[in-house]
């Protein structure tokens, strides 16, 4: 965190908002601790994109720390308020173009993969979805859910090892996938 502090010029993380200064560009950086201590979210003010990471994209939300998520995603609501944002750039997908259907756990081949932009719409129900939940829980919404981390060690066990099967299976069969892929909700 330290470092990040210091690149983007944040004092009072995590509510101050820096900025970097890439010679003929300034991104802004919005800090948005949830899904991890660090996570930053990034504003090109150029091309109006707000890079979300892992914090808001076609997927599983994962929130590690609840009270920071709903924080941060505050924050981001506040923050895009009044400004132009072409688009919400998360860091991958896993979400399906079928509302409300992910892909599951560790897949790899996704052939019909929601695309990857949002909007501030979706930030918006999001912060809605997270403002009338009263405490943390798993929430499937139309182009992304909401996964709190659990704490449970046999739960995150069972989690992890069906993660690694998924990717196994796909690896070991990555030539021969079906281009139109059978989907479990």
């Amino acid at each position: 965190m330290e470092a990040d502090k210091d690149l983007f010029g944040i004092a009072n993380w995590p509510e101050q908002i820096g900025s970097v200064d890439l010679g003929d560009r300034v991104l802004d950086a919005i800090p948005i601790p949830g899904h991890s201590t660090t996570s930053i979210a990034l504003y090109d003010r150029r091309t109006a994109l707000l890079f979300t990471g892992d914090s808001l994209y076609p997927g599983r939300l994962y929130v590690s720390d609840w009270g920071a998520f709903v924080a941060s995603t505050r924050r981001l609501v506040e923050f895009t308020k009044g400004k132009l944002v072409a688009g919400f750039l998360g860091n991958h997908i896993e979400q399906t173009r079928t509302a409300y259907l992910d892909y599951p756990v560790g897949t790899i081949f996704q052939p019909n993969e929601h695309a990857l932009a949002l909007s501030r719409g979706d930030l918006l129900e999001l912060m809605d979805a997270l403002s009338s939940l009263p405490k943390p829980k798993r929430l499937a919404l139309r182009d992304f859910s909401i996964w709190p981390s659990t704490t449970d060690p046999e739960t995150r066990e069972r989690e992890t090892q069906r993660f690694k099967a998924r990717e196994k299976e796909q690896v070991d069969h990555k030539w021969d996938q079906p281009l139109e892929q059978k989907l479990q909700p």
